[in-house]
Order: structure tokens, then sequence, then C-alpha cells
């Protein structure tokens, strides 16, 4: 916004008579100014329509993603739905919030997650705010949970600001997250 309030100042003050007498100059600066706005409101729209085919490609993965999943513990024989619910956790179900990887991860919930990564649960996909499962799990200080996801091939990262998931269990207190995550992390291999 300072740069466009810049370029109107100096379109006013080179467009003055003093400066142009023939208004030569005053045209081309006046067409600099617009052409710069035009791309300038282009470049915001498709920055705009990003962000939101983004969101919305992450929206109907998780929705696919969750409906395999349905489909999967339907067939298996598992409680299926909030009608299984209702009655309270039958032996061998999973509750209806548990159904997707993240609600069980937020759930603490060890068998319902055992049973979504059994059924083809993608461990590393993040959800909408871009929290992974792991990232869940270390803030709900569930270690089991943390196991379970770092042993079926969930990847320990960095955020945007270059904050390891190690770094943020070992901020919150949760030593014992901590020091898995970092002996895990020494096992592996260097590429």
């Amino acid at each position: 916004m300072k740069r466009v309030l810049e370029s109107v100042l100096l379109l006013v003050v080179f467009a003055s008579p003093a400066y142009a007498s023939d208004g030569y100059l005053a045209q081309i600066l006046l067409i600099w100014f617009v052409v710069a706005l035009v791309l300038f409101l282009i470049l915001r729209e498709l920055v705009c329509w990003y962000w939101k085919i983004n969101l919305a490609i992450t929206l109907l993965s998780e929705i696919r993603d969750h409906l395999r999943i349905m489909r999967n513990s339907m067939t298996s024989g598992f409680a299926a739905g909030p009608a299984a619910v209702a009655g309270g956790p039958q032996q061998g179900s999973i509750g209806w919030t548990s159904r997707t990887l993240t609600g069980a991860v937020r759930e603490g919930d060890v068998h319902a997650l055992r049973t979504l990564i059994a059924a083809g649960a993608d461990v590393n996909e993040k959800g909408v705010g871009g929290e992974s499962p792991l990232d869940i799990a270390i803030a709900g200080n569930h270690i089991e949970i943390v196991k379970i996801l770092v042993e079926s091939g969930a990847k320990i990262e960095h955020n945007i600001l270059g904050k390891s998931q190690i770094k943020k269990a070992r901020e919150l207190g949760y030593t014992e997250i901590h020091d898995f995550l970092l002996n895990h992390e020494m096992k592996r291999p260097v590429v």
C-alpha cells in the first residue's frame, strides 16, 4: 500500500506543468501506474485463488481418505456410524469420533489408531491446519500414539519456522516423547 501511495505522489509531482510542459512524461507515468495497478490486482487474485484451490484440494483429499477408511472399516466388521456408538463402544469397535486418524490421535485411542493404519490411513497426511498426526500426538502428550505413528512411518519434520517436532516436545516438557523422537532420529541412517 505504501508503494502505491508513493507511485501516486510521484505521478502527481511529475505530472505538474513545471516538470512536463507537453504532458508526455505525465502520460508515461499514468500508463505505468495503471499497468502496475492492474498487475498488482491480477497477482493478488491469482494468489487468493491458489490458496482457495489448495484448501479445496486438501479438504477433498481428507474426505476421500475418510470415506476410504469408513468403507474399509465397514467391511472389517466393526461399529459403523453414530447408531453403533449410541449404545456405547462395542468390543473390537472404534468410536464415531475416532473414525479418522486425527480423531484417534487426539483421543489417544490406540486400538482405533492401529485399526485405521491397518486400513491404509496415511500417517503423514497433514490436516487443514497443517498439523500432522505426529504434531497432534506430541501436543496431547500421547507417548504410545507417538511410538505407533513413528514405527508406522510418520516423518519427524520441521515446521515453517524451522522448529522440529523434537524441539516442540522438549519445550512442552514431554521428556519421554522428546527422548523417544531423539533416539529414533539418531538411529536413522544418514543419506
